[in-house]
């Protein structure tokens, strides 16, 4: 069809972007942009956007019967969507942002008569009319769906992206399962300390609800893998399920807790990436101790602190078994463990970190849950 439909069919807010489908917004940049209007405007959009039919479905689940898909077409449809976008989000946005002048484009523009001519940060307003005609007559690739259940919905975006930069938590994200709308609930409630620990540029590659599930998975079990084998497979286990038939209700509580303290702590001390594995590891004995911290900024300095004295003792006793010719295992020293993050390892360095504060826990501003109660 041509742009002029297209944008007329889907603008309204007619398309639901589902967020378990897609990459999220912040993977274009200009370059993706001014080269996507050029090809439009030369007629070389080859590559589809894809969409489910939202009423078409509807039937077709009703005709099947299939309980969970009637329920959700039925919400869309009551949300007056008319369509699940599968694949080119940015493509759609970048027609509509450019239709309704929210983005200028610099590169080659063609009018009607094939007269090509260069033009810099130029919103679709400014061209000439016959111009603007030749982008909207001109022709671009749509599919749509009008078969499918709510689980084929993720089988049609894998295979879509199956050679294409999707992160592995992206395909994870895909997954009809409760895992991944809790990890997504999660960095939405928490977007500010997951930009701080994963990065601000992270959220394109879902980093943070990648962040957030190996913090469930570690409240599971503090000894478990949180590779991407164990991730995939956490994912998978809960595709069609509700959460509490295969996942854990106090490890998922836990993994909420140890963000809240982390929120905390963000909210008084600037965060680093580097320091993410151990402030979770810290925060994570804090919560299943009893305790909680009266002093975020004491907290933070004291256990950064304690982080780099049990480092630096850790490498000179490396030195001195060497020299006495003790067997090395390299895992059981603090400096490795650190070293490896997220191996299994980090179960010790967490018990480490916990033997030396428990020693005096309110240097660390840390007060005992139990003795506030009693205050109060």
């Amino acid at each position: 069809m041509n742009v002029r439909e297209f944008y007329r069919m889907t603008k309204d807010e007619a398309v639901y972007e589902d967020e378990s489908f897609e990459r999220p917004h912040g993977n274009w940049n200009s370059v993706n942009i001014n080269g996507f209007i050029r090809s439009l405007f030369r007629g070389h959009a080859a590559t589809p956007i894809v969409m489910a039919d939202v009423n078409a479905c509807q039937t077709h689940c009703d005709a099947l019967n299939d309980l969970a898909s009637r329920h959700y077409y039925n919400m869309l449809t009551q949300q007056k969507k008319r369509f699940v976008s599968l694949d080119g989000k940015h493509r759609r946005e970048c027609i509509r942002s450019f239709l309704n002048n929210e983005i200028s484009y610099t590169g080659k523009v063609i009018n009607l008569d094939g007269d090509v001519r260069g033009v810099r940060n130029k919103f679709f307003k400014d061209l000439e009319p016959s111009e603007q005609q030749h982008f909207l007559n001109s022709t671009l690739s749509v599919i749509r769906f009008e078969s499918l259940t709510q689980s084929d919905l993720s089988s049609v975006f894998l295979s879509l992206n199956a050679n294409s930069s999707l992160t592995n938590q992206h395909k994870r994200n895909a997954l009809q399962t409760p895992i991944a709308s809790w990890t997504r609930k999660m960095r939405r409630e928490h977007r500010a300390l997951v930009a701080s620990l994963c990065g601000a540029k992270s959220f394109a590659s879902m980093k943070p609800e990648e962040y957030v599930s190996k913090v469930y998975q570690h409240c599971v079990d503090i000894k478990s893998d949180v590779g991407d084998g164990a991730l995939n497979s956490l994912y998978w286990k809960g595709v069609g399920m509700s959460f509490s038939e295969v996942y854990s209700g106090i490890a998922k509580q836990a993994a909420e807790d140890v963000l809240d303290v982390l929120t905390s702590l963000a909210s008084v001390v600037s965060l680093r990436p580097q320091k993410r594995v151990l402030l979770t590891l810290a925060c994570h004995n804090v919560i299943t101790s009893g305790y909680f911290v009266s002093d975020e900024a004491k907290f933070c300095e004291n256990v950064f602190k304690l982080d780099e004295q049990l480092e630096q003792d850790s490498r000179a006793q490396h030195v001195r078994d060497v020299e006495s010719n003790k067997d090395i295992v390299e895992s059981d020293y603090y400096f490795e463990q650190k070293r490896q993050n997220w191996s299994p390892r980090r179960a010790d360095r967490q018990q480490a970190l916990w033997d030396e504060i428990i020693k005096d826990p309110q240097s660390y501003g840390l007060e005992n849950s139990s003795n506030a109660t009693a205050a109060k």
